[in-house]
């Protein structure tokens, strides 16, 4: 049994690192990737605005692995709340000007529960989080964020399309 541990280790530090952490991300946002998440939150929005949006989100990422591409759904639409708070001007803009850093070591700024979901100062923090899924293990932290904007305003523009708001 020693022996077999033995091996199994020894193989471990064998193989090259990269095997374990290959880029799971396309190299650019899938269109089907962004009509899933279309037809995911436009129906939440509509129905019951940007409330109905935040509870849709929070579902997409309490039912969504870590490590699924259809992770990216549940940013794009975070992001598209973001975008909305910012645009009908229920955030203070002046949160974009904070560093990166100050917002994820920021103990009073929730990532989790209801409220987060509707607090521009939240989103930042998970979208700043990013880097520590899964998902993007081995991506570069300064690529995550542009893959994810290519897919913003379309699914912000589906989601708040054809809406009584």
């Amino acid at each position: 049994m020693q022996k077999i541990t033995f091996i199994i280790i020894a193989l471990a530090l064998y193989c090259p690192f990269s095997l374990y952490a290959q880029d799971i991300r396309p190299p650019s946002m899938p269109d089907a990737t962004i009509y899933a998440a279309i037809s995911r939150f436009n129906p939440a929005y509509c129905n019951d605005g940007i409330k109905g949006l935040a509870k849709a989100v929070d579902t997409c990422y309490q039912n969504t692995n870590d490590t699924s591409p259809a992770m990216d759904q549940c940013i794009l639409g975070d992001m598209t709340i973001g975008r909305i708070l910012l645009k009908t001007h229920q955030a203070d803009p002046k949160i974009l000007d904070k560093k990166p850093s100050d917002i994820l070591l920021d103990k009073n700024i929730l990532v989790e529960g209801e409220q987060s979901y509707l607090n521009l100062a939240s989103i930042l923090k998970r979208s700043y989080m990013l880097s520590f899924l899964p998902r993007f293990r081995s991506s570069q932290e300064e690529e995550i964020l542009p893959y994810l904007k290519q897919g913003l305003k379309s699914v912000y523009d589906g989601t708040i399309s054809n809406c009584k708001h």
